[in-house]
């Protein structure tokens, strides 16, 4: 029952009261006999009469006690005796809980007996206790109710933490050693290094060069030679990343594989193919203009580069992403513990490599462990390859030690004046100065 519906009740009950006055001061005996009971009391059944009239007599009804609004009276009036019993079993209820059983039997069926002190305590309990136990009885449920939606929340949260827990317990037994140090920073992804590295090493045989990939072209082995060391002056110039120089050679390599290039348009080529990789790779690429400048060639126009790009781009249908022996050497770094000087040198290696053709018809990842394999053999005298590295590169040290070889003998053999130049500086540790042997 709202609190609404409870003043309108005592509101009632005093006009009731005072009409009885009323009547007696009139005299008025037929008046008082239609309220008042026969000793000249409120009886409880007028009381509960003139209450239900008053509910059913309203306009609107609304029932909010047991759930459900009513606007129209005649449904009102077929739901009003329902919520009579109700109100009934909740009114004996509470005077159960509140009276004795021989006080309680004597209430209700002597009640048109009672004292009238003893009727107007009665009716005042009725209207102002009964419905605040009611109301109390609904908060305990409503209490009830959340409790079990909280326990169900935390056993939820309980579970989603077990299952966490246990997946990254799984996840730490697939680590390795240099893993786990990185995983107290989010940043290096540790716990996905595994997996990433994986991924990278199944995307290599989709982007591989054909060995005779020249041969139906005019361009032949010593003009890519060339164009790759203008590109590493270009790329010392602009002062780019390493992983754009891998980029752009590879995307050169790819083009001339799938669509084929005159000899004539090679540099045209490598400036579509820098566009892209510059614009993939860096946060300020240079521009087209910039570009122009450096090449220094009239021939070539903005538009041409343009459209190059855009040839490129189709043909190879968007698939820059490939992975780089860049890449993977900085994932050999950690899991062999190799410091600077050894990166230093084997990025010149894997950079020196790709002047040759050979050397891009063989994986990336092989070469990248060729390549830190044979500069730990040059500075360290020794390039121990235990289980530890078979299991997490794939290779054993056989295949490592061939392909090192033959790097080796690629290092002593051939020179390039601009990686030569651009790795003599103290921003690699001058390790281009170095002897290179396998020991």
């Amino acid at each position: 029952m709202s609190s609404s519906s409870r003043q309108n009740i005592s509101v009632l009950y005093e006009r009731t009261i005072a009409g009885r006055d009323r009547a007696k001061k009139e005299n008025n005996s037929s008046a008082s006999q239609s309220v008042l009971g026969p000793s000249g009391v409120l009886s409880q059944s007028n009381f509960h009469k003139r209450v239900s009239n008053y509910k059913t007599g309203q306009q609107n009804f609304t029932m909010r006690r047991f759930g459900t609004e009513i606007t129209n009276t005649s449904s009102a009036s077929v739901l009003h005796h329902e919520a009579v019993k109700k109100t009934n079993g909740l009114k004996n209820k509470f005077l159960d809980k509140q009276l004795p059983l021989g006080k309680r039997e004597g209430l209700k069926s002597n009640c048109s007996k009672a004292a009238p002190f003893a009727q107007q305590n009665w009716a005042k309990t009725i209207a102002k206790n009964a419905p605040d136990d009611i109301e109390m009885e609904e908060e305990q449920e409503i209490e009830e109710v959340k409790m079990c939606e909280e326990d169900k929340e935390e056993k939820l949260v309980q579970d989603t933490k077990e299952i966490k827990a246990q997946r990254r317990k799984a996840i730490l037994k697939e680590l390795e050693v240099c893993d786990l140090l990185d995983l107290r920073n989010p940043q290096y992804v540790a716990e996905y290094s595994t997996s990433i590295y994986n991924n990278m090493k199944g995307e290599e045989d989709t982007f591989l060069i054909d060995k005779d990939f020249l041969v139906e072209t005019e361009i032949e082995e010593r003009h890519r030679r060339r164009l790759v060391e203008w590109l590493s002056e270009v790329h010392n110039k602009f002062r780019l990343l390493p992983e754009t120089f891998f980029i752009t050679c590879k995307l050169v390599d790819l083009s001339i594989q799938k669509f084929g290039v005159k000899k004539s348009n090679l540099q045209l080529l490598s400036l579509g193919a820098l566009l892209i990789s510059t614009k993939y790779e860096e946060i300020y690429p240079p521009s087209v203009r910039q570009m122009l400048k450096v090449a220094a060639n009239e021939t070539i126009k903005k538009e041409d580069v343009l459209e190059m790009e855009y040839k490129i781009l189709r043909t190879l249908d968007f698939g820059v992403t490939f992975p780089t022996p860049l890449r993977f050497l900085e994932r050999l770094k950690k899991l062999v513990n190799a410091d600077d000087h050894i990166f230093n040198l084997a990025h010149y290696i894997a950079q020196y490599s790709l002047l040759y053709i050979k050397f891009q018809t063989i994986k990336p990842s092989l070469v990248a462990c060729g390549a830190i394999y044979l500069a730990m053999k040059s500075i360290k005298g020794r390039a121990p390859w235990n289980i530890t590295y078979v299991k997490s590169t794939g290779y054993k040290e056989k295949a490592v030690r061939q392909v090192a070889e033959r790097l080796c003998e690629l290092m002593n053999s051939a020179e390039s004046k601009a990686l030569k130049s651009k790795f003599s500086s103290s921003k690699h540790m001058e390790v281009a100065n170095l002897p290179i042997s396998m020991g």
